[in-house]
């Protein structure tokens, strides 16, 4: 491999970036897959309507959802763990 690859499927895929970034990448490998690792991390939850919301949506206001994990997420197929990504994202600099 060579670079960033642009399509991760795997957590081995985002740990193998991880170590190439860490020995041969410069700083624009650091900094692009940070930013990558970072927008991984802002997938995992997602605004839920809470049961006592009104049911009609034009009553509806932002007080009226909650944040859950979102197990259909990006983060979750990745299986890192946010605690991962920060750590990476440090050790990146």
């Amino acid at each position: 491999m060579k670079g960033i690859p642009n399509v991760f499927n795997t957590k081995q895929d985002w740990l193998n970036a991880h170590q190439y970034a860490m020995t041969k990448g410069d700083a624009h490998y650091k900094s692009m897959l940070s930013a990558r690792l970072s927008s991984l991390k802002n997938t995992g939850t997602m605004l839920v309507l809470k049961e006592s919301a009104p049911a009609d949506p034009e009553e509806q206001t932002p007080e009226d959802f909650e944040v859950v994990q979102d197990p259909g997420s990006a983060l979750a197929a990745s299986g890192l763990s946010v605690a991962e990504i920060d750590l990476m994202v440090n050790q990146l600099g």
